[in-house]
């Protein structure tokens, strides 16, 4: 743990793979409610006004499936290619 690239690799990478997750999670809840929209636009959604967008997780992509679609992952793969690069440099 002596090595300051190591260090600086780890304190970095945290933040990327927590911002990585959130956006996944996001990026599901964003299907979820075009899905949402879809069946109110095509008029098979209830007459209340209801928000609710659950009823659709199970049409689309699980989290995980979701995580690894290129608009998720190139971008932080990138980004943690990036911080190895600029921590090996440091050594």
């Amino acid at each position: 743990m002596n090595n300051p690239s190591f260090v600086i690799f780890f304190a970095g990478a945290i933040p990327i793979l927590i911002f990585f997750l959130l956006d996944a999670i996001y990026l599901r809840l964003g299907r979820m409610y075009r899905k949402l929209y879809d069946s109110i636009r095509k008029g098979k959604a209830e007459k209340d006004y209801n928000l609710d967008a659950t009823p659709f997780e199970k049409d689309i992509d699980s989290l995980f499936d979701t995580a690894i679609s290129w608009s998720v992952w190139l971008f932080y793969f990138a980004n943690l290619l990036g911080l190895f690069l600029i921590a090996a440099y440091v050594t």
